[in-house]
C-alpha cells in the first residue's frame, strides 16, 4: 500500500509541470472589440464599424506575452508559434447608410457568405520592445473575404489589460477586387473606390475559473 501511494504522489508531481506548461487559450470578449472599414467614393469618404470579433488566440506552452516586461518569456527568437482564427459577421459592420449598409452587404455575398474569417500563419516580435508599452508584431495570415481567401501581411500590437485580457490591434490595407468584390454603385451616382482599409481592436480573455478547478 505504501509503495502505491509513493507511486500515486510522484506521478502527481510529474504531472503539476505539465498542467502548468499547458497552452493558453483567450477567447473574443462580447465588450471593447471594435472593427472598421474605411473606404472613399467619387463624392464623400465613408466607413462601417462593428463589435463583433469571435474566435480564440492560442499562446504556446511556456510563452508567456506580457507588456509590462521587456522580453517576451519563452520566446528568445521573438518567433511565437500562436494560434488564432477569428470570425466577423458581415451584417455586424454598419455604416449609419442603410442604403450603404445594402449596397456592401449585396457586393460581398452576405447571405452565401456571411463571415469574414481570419487565420493566423506566422507571427514574429518586430525590433526591440520597451516594457510598459505594447509589443509590436510581423503577422502573416490568411484572410477570407466573399468566398476568396487570400495571404496578407500586417503589423499587431498586443497589450495586457485587467483581469487575464489582451488587446490586439491592428491595421491592413486592402483592395476590394483582390477578393472579387465589385466597389458597389448607389443609384448610379455614388461609386466607391476600390482600395479600403482595416483597422480592429480584439479584446481576448482567458476564461473564468470556476469553483471546481479551484485547488484542494
Amino acid at each position: 500500500m505504501n509503495r502505491l501511494l509513493a507511486a500515486g504522489f510522484t506521478l502527481a508531481l510529474m504531472a503539476a509541470p505539465l498542467r502548468a506548461a499547458d497552452p493558453l487559450t483567450y477567447r473574443g470578449l462580447p465588450i471593447g472589440s471594435k472593427v472598421k472599414i474605411d473606404g472613399s467614393s467619387n463624392i464623400h469618404d465613408w466607413s462601417m464599424e462593428g463589435a463583433i470579433i469571435s474566435g480564440k488566440f492560442i499562446v504556446p506552452a511556456g510563452v508567456t506575452i506580457d507588456s509590462t516586461q521587456a522580453a517576451i518569456a519563452g520566446a528568445s527568437d521573438g518567433k511565437i508559434a500562436a494560434i488564432a482564427d477569428v470570425t466577423i459577421p458581415v451584417t455586424s459592420m454598419k455604416s449609419g447608410t442603410g442604403g450603404l449598409d445594402e449596397a456592401m452587404q449585396d457586393a460581398m455575398k452576405a447571405p452565401d457568405f456571411p463571415l469574414i474569417k481570419y487565420h493566423l500563419t506566422d507571427m514574429t516580435l518586430k525590433g526591440t520592445h520597451a516594457a510598459n508599452s505594447p509589443f509590436q508584431f510581423d503577422t502573416k495570415g490568411e484572410l477570407t473575404v466573399c468566398g476568396v481567401t487570400n495571404a496578407i501581411n500586417m503589423v499587431v500590437t498586443i497589450e495586457n489589460g485587467d483581469k487575464g485580457k489582451l488587446k490586439i490591434s491592428g491595421v491592413t490595407p486592402l483592395k476590394m477586387t483582390d477578393f472579387k468584390i465589385k466597389p458597389p454603385v448607389k443609384l448610379g451616382v455614388f461609386r466607391t473606390v476600390d482600395d479600403i482599409k482595416i483597422t480592429f481592436d480584439w479584446v481576448v480573455g482567458l476564461p473564468k475559473k470556476s469553483p471546481a478547478d479551484a485547488p484542494k
